[in-house]
């Protein structure tokens, strides 16, 4: 959908709108982070003015982290106002919060939804050499392949063990490899 768009990015009603769920950690920020520097979109905070200038300047917004502490009224608010201006939204959230206003529950209720389910080995391999790399490391797919047959399929875990690798990595000064991956798991 991020890759495609504006291509099936929602459906009628909100063809402009899409949200994504997914656990904490499962990539949905990294895949705003790509509608960012893809569309030029404008991430939208808490209390956020959305004035003329900005509507006019951005085709696409996202909120990243809807949840409970965001006020229904400002979501609905953004919601309409993007939806008014045939502009692009996308949402990312952990879990539905409870939504009190029967306007804004419908809206999220006709929403296109994606949900990040269980990590498959692609996703791992795609999770893992963006983690390393996040920390300005290079990996060889040896490394990746054998991390992707150890490691939990949950995302906190796999960012825990990642940065364990790193930090003894680092305290060792060794480079990462499946010998040293198995040296720190046995």
């Amino acid at each position: 959908y991020i890759n495609d768009w504006p291509n099936g990015f929602g459906i009628l009603p909100y063809s402009k709108t899409l949200i994504i769920k997914g656990p904490k950690s499962s990539g949905k920020s990294f895949l705003a982070d790509i509608k960012e520097k893809k569309t030029g979109a404008l991430f939208l905070k808490k209390n956020h003015e959305l004035t003329t200038s900005i509507l006019d300047h951005h085709q696409a917004f996202i909120i990243d982290g809807f949840d409970s502490s965001w006020r229904e009224e400002d979501i609905l608010h953004y919601f309409n106002i993007l939806h008014e201006n045939n502009k692009y939204l996308l949402i990312t959230l952990t879990q539905t919060p409870k939504i009190k206003l029967a306007d804004l529950s419908s809206r999220i209720n006709s929403v296109n939804k994606i949900d990040i389910l269980m990590v498959d080995d692609e996703l791992m391999r795609v999770l893992i050499f963006k983690q390393f790399s996040n920390l300005s490391i290079l990996i060889n797919d040896d490394v990746i392949n054998y991390l992707v047959k150890i490691l939990p399929r949950e995302f906190p875990k796999i960012l825990s063990v990642i940065r364990d690798i790193n930090k003894n990595s680092l305290e060792n000064k060794k480079k990462i490899t499946v010998q040293f991956i198995k040296s720190l798991v046995e």
